[in-house]
């Protein structure tokens, strides 16, 4: 199935909102969680503070981009203006722990897909 990934910016200090509509935000991740592949909040890297969050990035299983991209504006956050822009991106992952490795093998010099790859093709 198609992945999709949503990089979801802030545009400033969103502390407050984000608090305000955490749990509301939280249970709508319960409610989809079987869509979802990975989500979180995304902290600035100057000055790192795991405590304050300039963009969030989530990532669907969605059989069309209008689909996902639907998850995504049913959730809190983006109902409420948590996130002043967001980029879309079609993602397929072929490398990590995720995936259980890699998608290929090196045979001979040339790239061979594994058969029992988990890629979103």
């Amino acid at each position: 199935m198609p992945m999709f990934a949503f990089i979801c910016r802030d545009g400033g200090d969103k502390s407050e909102a984000r608090r305000t509509h955490l749990i509301e935000h939280l249970r709508y991740v319960e409610s989809i969680v079987d869509h979802m592949v990975v989500g979180g909040p995304c902290p600035p890297t100057a000055p790192f503070d795991l405590r304050q969050f300039e963009a969030s990035l989530m990532v669907y299983k969605a059989e069309t981009m209008s689909q996902a991209r639907e998850l995504l504006e049913n959730d809190p956050y983006y109902k409420n203006k948590i996130w002043d822009s967001v980029e879309t991106l079609l993602f397929n992952p072929v490398a990590g722990t995720y995936i259980g490795g890699t998608t290929w093998d090196i045979v001979d010099g040339q790239m061979i897909r594994k058969a029992n790859a988990q890629t979103a093709e």
